[in-house]
């Protein structure tokens, strides 16, 4: 299985804060139904996740930061999970 993560940040007119996607995208024809995308804070604490269903092609989520914040995109299959961390 091969997939796909990206983060796309987008400024915020009049601010500092910048709008962020993360997403987990298909290289092939669908994601695994129950792949996890979890996002955690700066501590590591789970903050929010979305799971793919059968036929999904990409599954993302919003949030928004600062300039120095950080935060970590975990990746989870089954038993096996892989984590990248950002910072805005």
């Amino acid at each position: 299985m091969k997939v796909a993560l990206s983060a796309e940040l987008t400024p915020i007119s009049g601010s500092e804060e910048l709008d962020i996607t993360v997403g987990v995208h298909a290289i092939e024809e669908h994601l695994p139904p129950g792949l996890q995308l979890i996002l955690l804070d700066e501590s590591g604490e789970n903050v929010s996740e979305i799971i793919a269903r059968v036929a999904d092609t990409a599954i993302q989520q919003d949030l928004s930061g600062f300039p120095g914040e950080e935060f970590s995109i975990k990746v989870v299959l089954g038993e096996s999970s892989i984590i990248e961390y950002f910072e805005v």
